[in-house]
C-alpha cells in the first residue's frame, strides 16, 4: 500500500507542490556526505519512486519540490520497510540533507502508476468512511501511519477516543469508493476496547 498522508496541509503556491501530490515515503536520515538521503517507502513497490523525475519534500522548511538527480533501492531496514537512496538538485551536502530529516517523500499524480485490483494507496483510503461488516459506523479514516510491523487505520470518531486498526489484507472488506466507504472486519475485542 502506498500513502498519500495529510496531503490537504499542502499549500498549492508557485515552486510549492500542489495539494494532489501523493506521499510515499519518509526521509529516515542523511546518506553520505554530498547530500543524499536514506528514504523509507511506505509501499512494497519502489517504482513511482525510482521513476520520478521530480519529488516535493514537507518538513519544517516547508514543501518544496527538487528535480531527482538519482534514485537506488536500497535493501529493507528494520521492520521489512523498502528503502531508496535519493540525491536531489539542490541537497548537496550532510547539513543541508539533515534539514529534512523525517520529511514526507511526495510525488505528483501523474507519476502513480495504477495498481492491481485489491490494492489501494492511501490517499484512496484517507476520508473513507469506515463500518463494520453490520454496516455500522465506526469512524472516518483521517490518516495511515507507517510502523515497523503494519500500517495503521487511525480512525476519527466523534466523542471517542481514536480506533487504531493495523492493515490486515482479511479484515478489509471491500472499498466502495463512488460511496466513500470502506468495509472492514476486525475482531470485536479491538473495537471494544477503544470504545472503553
Amino acid at each position: 500500500m502506498a500513502a498519500s498522508g495529510r496531503a490537504d496541509e499542502i499549500a498549492a503556491a508557485p515552486g510549492v507542490a500542489a495539494r494532489d501530490w501523493v506521499e510515499l515515503g519518509r526521509v529516515l536520515r542523511p546518506h553520505g556526505l554530498n547530500g543524499g538521503l536514506l528514504v523509507s517507502l511506505h509501499s512494497d513497490d519502489p517504482t513511482n519512486l525510482l521513476d520520478a523525475p521530480t519529488v516535493a519534500l514537507r518538513a519544517a522548511p516547508g514543501t518544496i519540490p527538487f528535480r531527482v538527480e538519482s534514485a537506488a533501492p536500497a535493501g529493507a531496514g528494520p521492520g521489512g520497510r523498502h528503502r531508496l537512496r535519493l540525491h536531489l538538485a539542490g541537497i548537496d551536502s550532510r547539513d543541508r540533507a539533515r534539514a529534512w530529516l523525517d520529511a514526507a517523500v511526495l510525488v505528483p499524480p501523474g507519476n502513480i502508476q495504477a495498481l492491481p485490483e485489491g490494492e489501494f494507496y492511501w490517499r484512496d483510503l484517507i476520508g473513507l468512511e469506515a463500518r463494520s461488516a453490520d454496516g455500522a459506523s465506526l469512524g472516518r479514516v483521517d490518516e495511515i501511519l507507517a510502523t515497523a510491523g503494519a500500517d495503521v487505520l487511525v480512525i476519527r470518531r466523534a466523542g471517542l477516543r481514536d480506533l487504531l486498526l493495523p492493515v490486515v489484507r482479511e479484515w478489509i472488506l471491500r472499498v466502495e469508493r463512488e460511496k466513500s466507504e470502506l468495509w472492514l472486519d476486525p475482531p470485536a475485542e479491538l473495537v471494544a476496547e477503544a470504545n472503553r
